[in-house]
């Protein structure tokens, strides 16, 4: 495994604030493990996004583009939610968050969950990915909690709220 992949699943295991080991240090969202800082995740991340997300198939969106993967060419809900819980946590604006979030409302089915695997924007009725769900909640939740305590609008919070 690369070593910004290893540090970027601690970043976000430590952002999801689950402790690792004695000697975790504090941090606002959660706790690091031991030897890592908040710029070890936040390059982690950089690193990542500059990889692995791209531009999206609906308009003003954003994608994780799979190359390279196992499934190339497409982007899967998986990899859309740990985009998006990553990005609510780790950018210092909404504008990326808000992309991702595009995409993944143009690719929902008919429950309005996103399609678990995907190649252009619409229901191509592949069913959905329940984890892909969750992040994807839980980083709307996250944009929702930091945009109150910036004052700010955040679009995917209230559209959330409609589904």
């Amino acid at each position: 495994m690369e070593r910004y992949f290893a540090k970027l699943i601690l970043g976000a295991v430590a952002l999801l604030g689950i402790g690792l080991a004695e000697g975790a240090g504090a941090y606002a969202y959660g706790t690091l493990p031991s030897g890592y800082s908040t710029t070890d995740c936040t390059n982690a991340y950089s690193t990542w996004a500059t990889r692995h997300r791209t531009s999206g198939w609906c308009t003003n969106s954003l994608r994780v583009d799979n190359s390279g993967m196992s499934i190339g060419g497409t982007t899967v809900s998986e990899g859309m939610g740990y985009g998006m819980l990553m990005s609510a946590y780790l950018d210092s604006s909404s504008a990326n968050l808000t992309q991702l979030y595009n995409l993944y409302t143009g690719c929902w089915d008919n429950d309005k969950l996103m399609n678990w695997s995907v190649t252009a924007c619409g229901n191509n009725t592949a069913n959905a990915a329940t984890d892909a769900d969750v992040d994807a909640a839980q980083a709307l939740v996250e944009a929702a909690y930091r945009s109150a305590a910036r004052h700010e609008a955040v679009s995917p919070a209230e559209v959330l709220a409609e589904v």
